[in-house]
Formats: structure tokens, C-alpha cells, sequence
């Protein structure tokens, strides 16, 4: 299959053994893949595929992630648009997965389709099982990978960022990504039951046009705007969503949780850690303590902390797990894939705490 891309292929693809994991981050905005133990993602691209035509020869390319602009006057992009295999934060369009998945394995200096090493992959918390299964079923029908295991990224980011001193053992993980908002309780399996998972807060980014375009359109003008923006993610009724805010899920995951303690309670606002693309907004931090401080009795210890690289630590945080000799417990192989099919996957939980 002919790719467009300038990202250049890896080629110590064979200088890693079997045993080897991969560790894939699957984000709705990029996708990012690279080997265990390393610190740095081998090839990063945007999780988007375009399928365009050659206005010469009528040959069809595809082109995954970015792309220089100047080569599209070659070819016909009217017919097919940018898309994406998410449905917010899941996985649903498998074929478009597929191209992504050739791509990457492409790039990394595979040679063939058989991708004979384990994987580890990122997901989204309270994957649907439906999706997880189609998952699994691509990697190892299509690709032949030897196991397979499933992770939260936003955990993945947390443990990392614990191990640096940035969060302590209970928190609370509030990933605001490129399409949905979670908060995750993060608690020490030492002191209470694994709490309830929260739901997700859909997200938009545009607001969509109404009138034709003027002039006007295209001037900036350095505002109120530049508050507004962000002010999104803590009031999605400023562009229609009815919704909670960043300040209110955090509230609300707090009630959520199965005991009454209120100690518990100040530790998980003791340590509110933030990571995905959009914590990067100046001053984020602030504003979001600012709102929880509302929501919290007084006197309650809130500290918002952000992640040391809040768009890389879930690759590292999951490339660090990987690496751990006791990883591959955590998998599933082909064989258990065949002998206990989709009701396995649906009871699979990975330990963070290898």
C-alpha cells in the first residue's frame, strides 16, 4: 500500500527481540508508538487518514497524519476528507484503525505484516467491551502479535509523574483530551475499594457557522476571547453543551466514591493532577483550584499539580510498565484470546502497580 508521509522509517526495527513490547498510546489526536523502556516515542502522527486520488493515474494513496500540503494539488482530495476511527473517545471505524495500525507498523521498520512482539496499548477508561474486542481481534488476526494488553492513558501518565514526586499514592486524574474530559480517582489499593468510574464530559471545539462568511471573519482581535477559549472546558454552555465543567466533574467524582471518609477525601484533593494536550492553557492550574475550592468545604486541602509533559508522560508512564519483567502476567495471548473470547476481555483490568 503506497504511503505519503514525511516521517522517516526507523531501521532497527530487527535489532529488538521478540520478547520485546510495544508500547502504542492511541489518542484521538495523535498516535504515538515506540519500544519498552525507552523515553521517547519513536514516531508520532496524527490519528487521522485521508484516501486520495492521483489526478493522472488514478491511483489511490494513502495519506496518514501530516503531510506536506504542496503534494495535494497532485491528486483529487474532494471525494475523501480527513477521518478519524473515533467516535469521541472510542474506537469504532476499524477499518480506518487499520490503516492507521499499517502505517505505524511501517514506520517503525517493520518488515512484512506479522508484528511478532507483545503490544501495549492505551484506551479509554470504561472502554466499551465491543470495542476492546475488535481491537484485540485486529492485533491478532491481522497483525499476529503474540499478546496483548490494555491500558488507561491517563493512569499510565499519573503513575509516571508519581514516580518523578509529582503526585502522591490518592489523586485525582483529570485528562481534558481533544474530544471528551475524564477524572479518575487514583487511590491506594491499600486504603478503600476500587471506586465507581466516572463518566466522560463530550467536548467541542468549534461552534458551527451560521451566516456567510464576511470580512470580518478573518480579523483578529486580541479580547476577551483569549479567556473565553479555554473558559470552555469549566462552562461548555458557552458553545451549547449542556454539561459539567472540569471544576464540577472533580466534585462530582468525589461524591462518587464508595466511602464516606472524609480524610480520603483530602487526599484525593490534595492531589489533582492534570495531563492531556489541553492542561498546557496558561494558568489552568490555577483556574481549576480556584473552581474546586468553590465546590469543597472550607478549609479543605486542594493542590492542582500538572504533568511534567502532559502530551508524552502516558507513552512514557506505559513504556516504563512495559519494561517491567513481570509485564507479560499482564497480558493475554492468541491462545487465550481463542479459548476465552470477548467475556475474558470483558472482565481484563490491568495493575498499575508493577
Amino acid at each position: 500500500m503506497p504511503f505519503i508521509s514525511k516521517i522517516q522509517r526507523q531501521t532497527d526495527y530487527n535489532r529488538f527481540p521478540p520478547s520485546t513490547p510495544i508500547v502504542i498510546d492511541n489518542g484521538a489526536s495523535y498516535f504515538r508508538i515506540g519500544w519498552a523502556g525507552e523515553t521517547e516515542p519513536r514516531v508520532i502522527f496524527r490519528n487521522i487518514v485521508q484516501r486520495p486520488r492521483h489526478k493522472s493515474t488514478g491511483e489511490t494513496v494513502t495519506i496518514v497524519g501530516d503531510h506536506d500540503p504542496a503534494l495535494l494539488k497532485y491528486f483529487d482530495c474532494t471525494r475523501s476528507g480527513p477521518r478519524s476511527a473515533f467516535d469521541s473517545n472510542v474506537v469504532f471505524q476499524f477499518e480506518i484503525m487499520e490503516y492507521v495500525l499499517d502505517f505505524a507498523f511501517d514506520r517503525l521498520g517493520a518488515n512484512g505484516s506479522r508484528i511478532d512482539h507483545p503490544i501495549l496499548i492505551t484506551e479509554c477508561v470504561c472502554n466499551p467491551v465491543h470495542s476492546r474486542s475488535k481491537m484485540a481481534e485486529l492485533l491478532f488476526e491481522t497483525y499476529g502479535v503474540r499478546s496483548v494488553a490494555f491500558g488507561v492513558d491517563a493512569v499510565f501518565s499519573y503513575k509516571y509523574n508519581q514516580l518523578h514526586g509529582i503526585c502522591e499514592k490518592d489523586g485525582l486524574a483529570i485528562c481534558p483530551g481533544f474530544t471528551t474530559t475524564h477524572v479518575i480517582p487514583e487511590i491506594d489499593p491499600t486504603f478503600v475499594p476500587k471506586p465507581e468510574p466516572t463518566a466522560s464530559q463530550p467536548a467541542a471545539t468549534e461552534v458551527p457557522h451560521v451566516r456567510p462568511l464576511t470580512k470580518e471573519d478573518f480579523q483578529i482581535v486580541l479580547g476577551v476571547e483569549r479567556f473565553r477559549c479555554p473558559e470552555i472546558l469549566f462552562h461548555p454552555n458557552l458553545v451549547g453543551i449542556d454539561q459539567v465543567g472540569l471544576d464540577e466533574m472533580t466534585g462530582v467524582s468525589i461524591r462518587r466514591l464508595p466511602s464516606k471518609d472524609k480524610a480520603l477525601a483530602n487526599r484525593l484533593t490534595s492531589s489533582v493532577f492534570m495531563t492531556g494536550g489541553c492542561s498546557l492553557f496558561p494558568g489552568i492550574n490555577e483556574r481549576l483550584e480556584a473552581g474546586i475550592r468553590m465546590l469543597q468545604p472550607c478549609g479543605s486541602p486542594i493542590k492542582v499539580v500538572r504533568a511534567l509533559d502532559p502530551v508524552l508522560d502516558a507513552w512514557r508512564g506505559a513504556s516504563l510498565y512495559a519494561a517491567n519483567s513481570r509485564f507479560h502476567q499482564q497480558t493475554f495471548s492468541r491462545s487465550d484470546y481463542y479459548e476465552k473470547g470477548e467475556d475474558w476481555l470483558r472482565q481484563y483490568q490491568v495493575r498499575y502497580t508493577l
